[in-house]
């Protein structure tokens, strides 16, 4: 299971995505790093599962778009 986030418009085109991670733990020394939304955008927390765990972050921009009413990363396509 792999958790990332998402910062999406209201129409759901993703504009950018983010690991979800523990930045200390991977001796980062920043206290925190995060995306930060415009008027218009919201940043959510997906679980990715299945095939979509297989895709690189680049795929998941590409192919993927969020479904607002189910918050969930679904194909453009």
């Amino acid at each position: 299971m792999k958790k990332i986030n998402v910062l999406h418009n209201e129409h759901g085109e993703i504009i950018a995505i983010s690991n979800v991670g523990n930045l200390e733990g991977a001796g980062i020394k920043f206290s925190d790093a995060r995306m930060i939304p415009a008027k218009g955008q919201k940043i959510l927390e997906i679980v990715l599962r299945g095939e979509q765990e297989k895709k690189s972050m680049l795929e998941l921009h590409k192919d993927f778009r969020m479904d607002l009413s189910t918050a969930t990363l679904v194909n453009k396509r």
